[in-house]
């Protein structure tokens, strides 16, 4: 598709970037008293003001009303802040299918809460749970129909790589009577999908992308394999094909010290990431850091594409950005819900793309 079919969506994307929170907003929320006073902070950043803006459209308050937090129309936005989230999710994704001229651009990403969506429902049916367990409403199929198509095994009416991964998902569990063999055989089917997806819209970047995202999954899988002593074949089963980091290197160092696992990431695009982030594991036992320093190496790889002028990455950028300012939110609204210091809450934020 030629860039000049992008024009329009870079013209709006453009102006509603401005409206993105920096730095100095996220400061305030966590300085603020309360988690009321953050999200009346977040409402005055204009979250809350409506328009063109991809994402914020009003905050929303426990009774279904709009209005700032505080307001009588919206007595208690801190203990609905998911929900709100939720609604700010739903208003990118309407965005960005309304500006964008590639109707599959987005279905790249879309597709992860579908896959989530299969392990949640296949995990409450094997474990004999009454009724679906909560499920997103933002992926290309329903919940609804999803559900129905699992429990009637018709799985025809999904695309050939999920309805693959639902019963390669069913057999696994069959066999080991293991929920994190349902993860592992969708996770499979999802990158996979992805990606192929992502190739079929002949945009590199766009590739490159899911790739990091598939290296970046495989590192946090070699991590948790090690902390849980899974053997070496649980390990191979689990790491997911498609990276660009060879899965032999994650062989190779699995009976090793994470010092010499370490060395080796040096010399990936992943050196600074897990040099960071893994030896704050070491020490502390928790994978915060490195997590903390994914995203942030997905940040700055879209923030490189961002000055690009015109072309599919405007889109791609302006919305994974956008999701990344959303989990950024949620981290400081479970923060001050907590009680969690501001230093702490500060520690565990990424890095903002304004």
């Amino acid at each position: 598709m030629g860039n000049q079919s992008y024009a329009y969506a870079m013209g709006r994307i453009r102006a509603v970037e401005r409206t993105m929170l920096g730095r100095a907003q996220f400061d305030r929320m966590i300085e603020a008293k309360t988690a009321d006073d953050a999200l009346r902070v977040l409402s005055e950043a204009g979250y809350g003001a409506g328009g063109d803006t991809g994402g914020s459209g009003g905050l929303v308050g426990a009774s279904g009303s709009v209005g700032a937090p505080g307001s009588s129309g919206s007595p208690d936005v801190a203990s609905d802040y998911e929900r709100l989230l939720d609604e700010e999710n739903g208003k990118l994704i309407a965005f960005i299918l309304e500006v964008s001229p590639a109707r599959g651009l987005l279905g790249v990403f879309l597709r992860r809460y579908d896959y989530h969506n299969i392990k949640a429902l296949l995990k409450a049916e094997f474990s004999g749970l009454a009724g679906d367990p909560p499920l997103s409403g933002m992926g290309l199929v329903s919940p609804e129909k999803l559900a129905l198509i699992l429990r009637e095994r018709s799985f025809s009416q999904l695309t050939p790589a999920m309805a693959a991964g639902a019963e390669d998902a069913i057999l696994a569990y069959g066999k080991s009577q293991d929920p994190q063999a349902i993860d592992v055989r969708l996770d499979h089917a999802m990158y996979a999908e992805m990606l192929a997806d992502a190739a079929a819209l002949e945009n590199p970047f766009l590739v490159r992308l899911v790739r990091i995202y598939i290296d970046l999954a495989n590192i946090t899988a070699f991590l948790r394999m090690r902390a849980m002593k899974k053997g070496s074949d649980f390990l191979r089963e689990t790491l997911i094909p498609g990276g660009e980091v060879d899965r032999g290197l994650f062989y190779r160092h699995f009976s090793d010290g994470l010092e010499t696992f370490i060395a080796a990431m040096l010399y990936t695009p992943y050196g600074q990431v897990c040099e960071e982030g893994l030896k704050n594991y070491q020490s502390t036992g928790r994978l915060t850091a490195f997590e903390r320093g994914a995203d942030d190496y997905v940040n700055g790889y879209i923030k490189a594409a961002r000055l690009r002028p015109v072309g599919a990455e405007v889109i791609v950028c302006y919305f994974v950005a956008r999701q990344a300012e959303l989990k950024n939110v949620r981290i400081v609204m479970v923060g001050k819900k907590n009680g969690i210091s501001g230093d702490v809450i500060r520690e565990r934020l990424r890095e903002t793309y304004v």
